[in-house]
């Protein structure tokens, strides 16, 4: 393969390309050697088998290592192409100079040229720097890490070590201190005071208004907006409240009655008891 002013020359061709990866392409396509399985066709380039393939060709083989490729229902020129980039059209990465026609001779060239042994060593030089700066930083970060472990730990106080504050007593305010009052305000006198709350309560009393301390009673719905089974059960709870208040008074008048009855009794054996002593006192003297 020959440099030319105006690009690089393939070694097996008079064509002309500007960079490597275009021969390489054209190597793959026009003179890697691939053999047909089927018939032994041996074919200098992928694109002289994609043609036999139509007619012929289902399985092909490598001529250089040997690997075989099953031609399956669906295209399967992408993968031998892949395969040949490193096999029979191998590209140099690193140097980018150029590519070699089998592994052997690229081998030979990454183990003698000096220019691709010293960028060799040189990525290896960079690989190595990057590794120790990850491992200085992932260092950094497990002593920071460390450090505010151990400050949390030493300013943690468990529930059982904290002292008990007693309860601040309740201050107690007596009707002689005077009250603070914000500045600017000015307190209404007594006078003034009691005329304001006659007023309102004359308002309440003309509009019907029930003060806020009162106590409120639960709201009574209409007969006609209550429902047939709530009328019956507020008519239930009434018969039930009428009786109970009719057992109740019935109770009181019978408590009532036993009283007066155990009085009365309790007065007239008293009266018995009192004549017999004063006779049985009388007899003794």
């Amino acid at each position: 393969m020959g440099f030319l002013d105006n690009g690089i020359e393939c070694m097996f061709c008079d064509w002309v390309f500007c960079n490597h990866m275009m021969i390489q392409k054209h190597q793959i396509y026009h003179h890697a050697v691939v053999t047909c399985l089927h018939c032994g066709f041996t074919s200098n380039g992928l694109k002289e088998y994609m043609d036999h393939s139509t007619c012929c060709g289902i399985n092909v083989a490598c001529d250089e290592c040997g690997d075989v490729f099953h031609k399956s229902a669906e295209n399967d020129t992408p993968r031998i192409e892949e395969h040949l980039k490193n096999c029979q059209a191998i590209l140099d990465p690193i140097c980018g100079t150029g590519f070699y026609t089998n592994v052997k001779s690229w081998k030979l060239h990454c183990d003698t040229d000096p220019t691709h042994t010293k960028k060799v060593e040189e990525m290896r030089k960079e690989k190595r720097e990057q590794r120790r700066l990850e491992r200085e930083r992932e260092l950094m970060e497990e002593a920071a890490f460390e450090k505010e472990d151990k400050e949390r730990r030493q300013s943690y106080v468990g529930w059982d070590k904290i002292p008990l504050e007693p309860l601040s007593p309740r201050k107690r305010v007596s009707k002689y201190d005077k009250p603070e009052f914000k500045p600017g305000f000015k307190p209404r006198s007594k006078g003034q005071g009691r005329a304001q709350q006659q007023s309102e309560q004359r308002v309440r009393e003309m509009f019907g208004i029930r003060s806020a301390l009162e106590p409120k009673d639960e709201y009574e719905w209409p007969d006609h907006m209550i429902s047939p089974w709530a009328m019956a059960v507020k008519k239930r709870r009434e018969e039930a409240l009428a009786a109970r208040a009719e057992r109740q008074a019935k109770w009181k008048l019978e408590d009532s009655e036993t009283a007066c009855g155990k009085t009365s009794e309790a007065s007239g054996a008293t009266r018995v008891e009192g004549t017999k002593l004063d006779k049985g006192k009388r007899r003794v003297d």
